[in-house]
């Protein structure tokens, strides 16, 4: 498959497509993540974050490939690699935040009830402004504890689109709340 097919399908959804890329890149981060101490739990986390991110940038119009898809997604795996792997030993450590985000103030979370209840009504208000597909789909997963793979079977999908879903959705909860 060339780039364009590749993004295009990407941008659909396709299982097909999915199974491609990960099939064409994720040997390699495997490979770069293991030949650093990275467990593969760890290693397969951080590429399925990559693989959100190129999602979010192929949803872009004006987002074109110079180099091939695997290339691009390498580079992006690496860097978020050694971005979580600051101390090399293969221990994660907390992620910087962008610099322009790093002087903005968190809004306070706890007041004077239970900060647990207070956590859970912002939870509940942003959980009701996303879309039935993304609330379903954050509920079944870690309210229900239904695995991937058996909501996947339900969906008639792969695990790997539906774990590509889970980060944008997850990517909108937090933004929401």
């Amino acid at each position: 498959m060339s780039n364009e097919e590749l993004l295009v399908g990407l941008q659909r959804g396709s299982s097909k497509v999915i199974k491609e890329i990960y099939r064409l890149s994720f040997p390699v981060c495997r490979k770069y993540g293991q030949a650093r101490g990275g467990k593969m739990n760890q290693i397969k986390e951080i590429f399925e974050e990559c693989l959100g991110i190129l999602y979010e940038k192929a949803i872009q119009a004006e987002f074109k490939l110079s180099k091939p898809l695997e290339n691009y997604l390498f580079g992006i795996f690496r860097n978020r690699w050694l971005k979580v792997n600051q101390n090399g030993n293969g221990k994660n450590t907390r992620l910087e935040l962008p610099t322009h985000l790093a002087d903005a103030q968190p809004e306070p979370v706890f007041d004077e009830r239970n900060g647990q209840e207070v956590l859970l009504e912002k939870l509940e208000v942003a959980l009701s402004k996303l879309d039935a597909k993304c609330r379903d789909l954050i509920l079944d997963h870690y309210g229900a504890g239904i695995k991937l793979t058996e909501l996947a079977r339900d969906l008639e999908t792969t695990p790997e689109v539906l774990r590509v879903t889970k980060f944008r959705c997850l990517k909108k909860l937090k933004t929401l709340m």
